[in-house]
């Protein structure tokens, strides 16, 4: 169900991103080369959102390790953990948002690199 839904909001991202007027395409000034086509800068950016979630699955990962850890501890230990786990879970949302701000505001840079090699 997840996948899905990642799915469509890449769907999504790629029809937002199509649409004529959105971003600055085949401008020498804004860094972008003339050979691009536009749906391969769509998918190229939209690779950030998709490299933002192995940081997220990495900070979920050791917040259910010091969830699962302070349930086993017994007072101040345990509600201390609690609260750390809470915000390693907050610090884990905060990567795919950001990701999406940088994918929908058109500053990744991962589109530059490929232009770069490519061009």
């Amino acid at each position: 169900m997840l996948v899905t839904q990642v799915i469509q909001l890449a769907d999504l991202l790629i029809q937002i991103n199509e649409q004529p007027g959105t971003r600055p395409y085949n401008n020498p000034a804004a860094g972008r080369g003339v050979s691009q086509t536009h749906k391969s800068e769509t998918r190229e950016a939209i690779m950030c959102f998709f490299f933002s979630l192995i940081p997220a699955t990495f900070w979920l990962v050791i917040g259910y390790a010091v969830l699962f850890m302070s349930s086993k501890a017994d007072g101040q230990v345990q509600k201390l953990g609690r609260v750390v786990a809470i915000w390693v879970f907050v610090i884990a949302a905060l990567f795919p948002i950001m990701g999406l701000v940088i994918t929908l505001g058109d500053l990744c840079p991962i589109a530059d690199f490929v232009a770069q090699m490519h061009g």
